[in-house]
């Protein structure tokens, strides 16, 4: 059994958590609360192998906590905010569930707890989601294509459709929607910018006032006003000053 704490602000957050958990046979919920401090003298006097832990919080936030008390217990986090998922994994968490999640997706967080903590899981084959680095789209053709993660340069929603630009000057049209691919793209290095662009940060060359410039991509993307700021702040782990 993984013994787990919910920890969040939010009632209604606290409750999603909770009833996932409870679908989860391998977890066991040893408690719940609505601060980061209080949970600090049960995981200094127990065994606690997992908390799901909210990042915006008042006085002691969720990423305070990962850099004091990181190091003792695997850390999911949670929050409605992507720009802070680069900071996050920095600081060496397990995952980060961007709200609102799905319980197929509090799986995949659940399953990266199980691989790091090498213990047999029983009843884990029943829910246990596959592990991958690529997706699958439809494109306007009815075609299924698979995309690798690292072969993303960036992606442009237009008006009825969104094209995925690859390596290799390919090009992928599909009818999914921007903020589907924000959720499922943005754990991978792949963070919107602009209201119609998403990028991969690995192909980041240079940032040139309000354009970012690609590795294979054929203009600049416009940085946003909106995303400028969470953007920045995603950088600031990697930069060097």
């Amino acid at each position: 059994m993984i013994k787990c704490l919910i920890v969040d602000d939010e009632p209604h957050a606290i409750e999603v958590l909770r009833k996932f958990c409870q679908r989860t046979p391998y977890l066991e919920i040893a408690g719940t609360f609505n601060n980061a401090i209080e949970p600090i003298a049960l995981i200094e006097s127990e065994k606690i192998d997992l908390i799901f832990l909210d990042i915006n919080m008042p006085n002691f936030t969720g990423l305070d906590f990962v850099k004091s008390f990181g190091n003792k217990v695997n850390i999911v986090l949670t929050s409605a905010y992507s720009n802070y998922a680069i900071n996050a994994f920095d600081n060496d968490v397990i995952d980060y569930l961007l709200k609102p999640f799905s319980f197929e997706r509090f799986l995949i967080a659940t399953q990266k707890v199980i691989n790091r903590l090498s213990k047999p899981v029983a009843a884990v084959e029943h829910a246990k989601p596959e592990k991958s680095e690529h997706i699958f789209v439809k494109t306007d053709k009815s075609k299924i294509v698979k995309i690798n993660y690292d072969e993303i340069v960036y992606i442009e929603g237009l008006k009825n459709y969104i094209s995925l630009y690859l390596t290799g000057n390919r090009r992928v049209i599909t009818l999914l929607n921007m903020k589907t691919l924000e959720e499922k793209l943005q754990l991978h290095g792949v963070l919107r910018v602009h209201k119609s662009y998403l990028i991969a940060l690995d192909k980041i060359i240079s940032l040139d006032g309000g354009v970012v410039n690609l590795s294979g991509a054929e203009k600049p993307i416009p940085i946003g006003s909106t995303f400028r700021t969470s953007f920045l702040d995603s950088l600031k782990g990697r930069m060097l000053t």
